[in-house]
């Protein structure tokens, strides 16, 4: 009787041993698989892509760029896998991404992928309300939805701030120049942010009024006569350069021409040369507040 008590006891120690054994193995299986499902590879075709890819703490998961994706620093680390619009799709194949990150421009890129059985996410950041949306679906696709609401909470504590500093202010119009303005010739044509632009609804937050609202192109040439109509209360240059700039010495000389324009007699002529100031990406937030620092001086001190 004594035996088989023994033998009873020692059997029921095995299968509980067995089950604790059976448990441990399932649920660090289950805790590998939940580990290992977030090693991914990841390519984005967009250095406005790339920035928020960073942001959401996926860099580890970014496994090719393109050559044009410089910011962060650590982003010219990652494999180049060409330019923005004739991307290495040989290069990107072998990468194996589980996902390319493309633009709303990329269409016919994202077509090719398809038929290399390569998935893509298209992205639009056209605007500072679609990059804040782009947050949102990457975080809800990658499993950080939290952050992404954070950070998109962080910008729309930002633009509130502006909008609060400006509601009751005047609101100056302003001709926004891409690239160097004139150049003293008055047969001289610039370009400059017109009707359908990523920049209007930032200068809207901004406190300022596009002198170009009214003409359809996004980016339409005009001539000195054309700015002399317009007549901007002020004049900002976005030209792109690695170095913050400040005013050039001769800036003023360039606009000698138009001299009875408001912006050039008054002397309300500026340049902004930061590298963000050409992506349409997270930093946006930052063109609201250069804006706003040169539409509203006064106003601006806790910016």
């Amino acid at each position: 009787m004594r035996k088989q008590a023994l033998t009873l006891i020692i059997l029921i120690l095995i299968i509980v041993s067995i089950a604790i054994i059976e448990r441990y193995n399932t649920k660090h299986q289950a805790n590998h698989t939940r580990n290992t499902s977030h090693i991914f590879k990841l390519v984005s075709l967009s250095p406005a892509i790339t920035e928020l890819v960073y942001s959401l703490q996926l860099d580890s998961n970014l496994a090719g760029v393109t050559r044009y994706c410089d910011y962060p620093p650590d982003a010219k680390t990652k494999q180049n896998i060409g330019g923005y619009y004739d991307p290495n799709l040989e290069l990107i194949a072998q990468i194996s991404p589980r996902y390319v990150l493309v633009s709303s421009e990329h269409k016919s890129v994202a077509e090719k992928l398809h038929t290399l059985n390569i998935q893509s996410v298209t992205l639009d950041t056209s605007s500072p309300a679609k990059i804040l949306q782009s947050y949102i679906i990457l975080g809800k696709l990658f499993g950080k939805e939290e952050l992404a609401n954070q950070l998109v909470a962080d910008i729309k504590k930002r633009l509130q701030q502006i909008k609060d500093i400006t509601r009751e202010l005047p609101k100056p119009t302003v001709m926004i120049v891409i690239g160097q303005g004139m150049s003293g010739n008055t047969n001289n044509k610039i370009y400059i942010v017109g009707d359908d632009s990523f920049y209007n609804p930032i200068l809207e937050v901004a406190g300022g009024v596009n002198v170009a609202l009214n003409i359809a192109s996004p980016y339409p040439m005009v001539s000195p006569e054309s700015i002399i109509h317009l007549n901007p209360d002020i004049i900002i240059e976005l030209i792109e350069d690695d170095n913050t700039g400040v005013i050039s010495e001769n800036i003023y000389d360039k606009w000698s021409d138009i001299a009875m324009v408001n912006a050039v007699r008054n002397k309300r002529i500026y340049q902004l040369r930061n590298d963000y100031i050409f992506i349409p990406g997270p930093r946006f937030i930052k063109i609201a507040e250069e804006f706003c620092r040169i539409l509203h001086p006064a106003n601006t001190e806790n910016l």
